[in-house]
């Protein structure tokens, strides 16, 4: 059984134990000998009694004296090493990844003959620079200089470079460049907050024929490199999130439904304590006691004391994200506000009330004839509006449709956004991914033609870049009319400078201020988006280094292209900007049935009113 597996919880019992067993080894040579050799075949028991770290924040030197998910990291990283394959570790702030692959990395360097190994990080400085706690090479030789004299073999050590003289292994060390390591070959490299790397994607390339074991190790900061990674299914995922400390996890709790706390602390053994039971001399598990009147945040997130403590600390959102919560989406500088969209989430979201897909045709003339709604759970329509009695959306209000157009070829969506302008909401969404763009025109037109509304059809806008182009000149081909045109965005009238050319023309400044108004009024409730979908997709829109939004996956890192990518975000932004410029239509008075009790009323009145001027 491994060692690991009868681990202590008690720091101080391992202090203790480690005095002993060093003690004695330092005195018995056959001791010492087994020492060794029990140390070569178990890392943990190699960590437990001879590595030292440092915590500069407290100025202390301590014992590693693992918890049970490094305990678990640590395997998992020595097999990755002897399996050969690459393991990702995504960590929280704080969790001692760094220095436990380095204790790996150790372990190797004194046990394995010629073995080498390679530590990568964004800066040189941050590799190696004298005195500097904070380097990679720092840690690995604070740890190699308190190994026990009769460990500790003879070292050649220059800058970036340590090297074990007794049996060739070394360990050397490299800053992130484009040709990062290229051409070498080593047994495992360690890259090193690869989130922060500038050019990763190149670093990616340049270590594949390098080694078969690549350690990444980072806190997340956006879907760049590092998050497509982590989310591809490609590579092993190793998560250390804060809540396995158990130190940090101490009173954890989260919210269930109807805002109960749900104290979770010692449910999963996570507590550590110092105390014995003097019965059995087996460390107890505390729960954790919390003050009177302890204002628990009812959001649903796991929590604890230390967590919540960090929130009030910490800067903003984002950095709570970034640090703390392994949120790839909301750790990139978010352009939407990740607050709103959770409120969003909570009051205006549900699930649609219809689904389906419309039955149309084309006549002779080639004009769009639509036949009926056929409902169907995986039509591409979904609709937040009851139908009336014709199956179709109320036809005493006006509408706006959006689009963003795609390549119909399966790689993004071509999406539609309704909204009910009269009610202030939007009340469809149409999504697919397989419809070319003139075939997506006719599935456009006919939507509207079947929406109708006051206007007699909803005012139509869609992105005119790319795609739109083709989708746009179907549209007109077909004889729909009631657009929006081209006008320069930056005009403060709405219909400043407006033109005869259909389509809403992307650019830096017209996708900042459309995205900046779509922001603006969900914040404000001006824009009531029902789809969770739609909600969720803003978190995907991030600030770019030009500051403009930009959506995570377009990002191409090796170019800096941004490919066409349809979603409902733009259709959504689109149909806000539509729904204010569409021309004021007033609705024409209802009718009142003549034998109604309103009507009946009306015509009291109105003989009422004879019989005066008669008198």
């Amino acid at each position: 059984m491994p060692w690991a597996d009868r681990c202590p919880t008690s720091r101080r019992w391992v202090v203790a134990w480690r005095k002993r067993i060093l003690d004695r080894a330092d005195h018995d040579r056959d001791f010492r000998a087994s020492v060794r050799e029990r140390c070569r075949d178990d890392l943990v028991y190699f960590v437990c009694l001879c590595v030292w770290i440092q915590d500069p924040r407290r100025s202390r030197t301590l014992p590693f004296v693992p918890w049970p998910y490094e305990v678990q990291t640590l395997r998992e990283i020595e097999r990755a090493v002897d399996e050969g394959h690459d393991l990702l570790i995504e960590k929280s702030r704080d969790m001692g990844a760094t220095w436990m692959v380095l204790a790996v990395f150790l372990h190797i360097w004194i046990f394995r003959p010629m073995a080498a190994t390679l530590a990568i990080s964004r800066t040189e400085d941050q590799v190696d620079k004298h005195g500097d706690p904070d380097t990679l090479f720092w840690k690995f030789r604070f740890a190699l200089a308190r190994l026990p004299t009769w460990m500790r073999p003879l070292t050649a050590d220059t800058v970036l470079h340590v090297e074990n003289l007794s049996n060739g292994a070394v360990l050397d060390g490299r800053a992130t460049s484009a040709d990062a390591a290229r051409g070498g070959r080593r047994l495992a490299v360690l890259i090193d907050e690869h989130a922060s790397i500038e050019h990763a994607a190149e670093v990616e390339a340049a270590t594949a024929d390098v080694s078969v074991c690549r350690l990444r190790v980072s806190t997340p900061k956006g879907m760049n490199t590092f998050g497509k990674l982590r989310h591809s299914g490609k590579v092993r995922v190793l998560s250390l999130h804060w809540s396995k400390h158990p130190a940090k996890a101490r009173g954890l709790y989260t919210t269930g439904p109807g805002d109960v706390v749900k104290l979770l602390d010692g449910f999963r053994g996570l507590v550590r304590s110092e105390r014995r039971n003097p019965d059995t001399n087996q460390p107890e598990t505390v729960v954790y006691q919390f003050p009177d009147a302890y204002p628990f945040i009812l959001d649903g997130k796991l929590r604890s004391p230390w967590y919540d403590g960090e929130c009030v600390r910490r800067a903003s959102d984002v950095e709570i994200a970034q640090e703390l919560d392994l949120d790839y989406l909301r750790s990139g500088h978010a352009w939407f506000d990740g607050n709103v969209i959770e409120r969003l989430k909570r009051t205006t979201v549900r699930p649609p009330v219809a689904a389906g897909d419309l039955a149309w045709e084309m006549s002779p003339e080639e004009r769009v004839i639509v036949r009926a709604f056929v409902e169907r759970p995986g039509g591409i329509i979904r609709l937040w509006c009851p139908l009336t009695v014709q199956d179709r959306p109320s036809q005493e209000a006006n509408y706006a449709v959006a689009c963003d157009v795609s390549e119909g070829q399966g790689a993004s969506n071509s999406t539609g956004s309704v909204y009910n302008c009269t009610l202030g909401a939007k009340v469809g969404e149409l999504v697919t991914a397989s419809q070319l763009p003139e075939q997506f025109a006719r599935t456009v037109v006919a939507l509207c033609r079947w929406i109708g509304g006051g206007t007699g059809e909803p005012f139509l806008a869609w992105e005119q870049n790319g795609p739109g182009l083709i989708f746009g000149k179907e549209i007109v081909r077909l004889g729909y009319s009631y657009f929006y045109r081209v006008r320069r965005e930056e005009e403060i009238d709405p219909r400043a400078g407006q033109s005869r050319v259909p389509g809403w023309p992307s650019s830096r400044v017209n996708k900042q201020l459309l995205l900046g108004d779509y922001r603006r009024d969900l914040a404000a409730g001006d824009f009531l988006n029902p789809s969770l979908l739609a909600v969720e997709e803003c978190l995907q829109y991030v600030v770019g280094d030009d500051g403009q939004p930009i959506h995570e996956a377009l990002v191409d890192e090796k170019t800096g292209a941004r490919a066409a990518h349809g979603d409902r975000v733009i259709a959504d932004a689109l149909v806000n900007l539509a729904r204010k410029e569409l021309p004021h239509f007033a609705m024409p008075p209802r009718a009142i049935p003549f034998n109604s009790y309103l009507g009946r009323k009306m015509a009291e009145e109105e003989r009422e009113r004879r019989q005066h001027e008669r008198d």
